[in-house]
């Protein structure tokens, strides 16, 4: 079974007009971003602060949406949940999910 690709190009290359040098641009600046953002959230986790796991995955979800990033925007939506709902398991295993879907990412741009 095929797997779907961590980005959706066609849906991402319509917001911005088709322009994939842009594209390639905001999605080097997500990446750096990301990176910044899993040190606060694995800190959010570890002291218990679901307001800010909440925070964190609904602003990963917002950016990851808006460049077709439908794995990554999936897996931030359930951490954004996980959050709102105080629930330390789940909270876990999706940030856990979430950074195995940015790795797939970053794989995927590479190639």
């Amino acid at each position: 079974m095929k797997s779907n690709p961590p980005i959706d190009y066609p849906s991402a290359l319509k917001r911005l007009d088709g322009d994939r040098n842009f594209l390639n641009e905001l999605l080097d600046i997500f990446q750096k971003d990301f990176l910044e953002k899993q040190s606060l959230l694995d800190s959010a986790v570890e002291r218990k602060d679901f307001g800010e796991i909440s925070k964190l995955g609904h602003s990963l979800k917002g950016g990851s949406a808006n460049l077709g990033l439908t794995g990554l925007q999936e897996m931030a939506s359930h951490l954004e949940t996980a959050g709102k709902e105080a629930d330390l398991s789940s909270a876990r295993d999706y940030t856990n999910r979430l950074i195995d879907e940015f790795k797939r990412l970053q794989r995927f741009l590479e190639k």
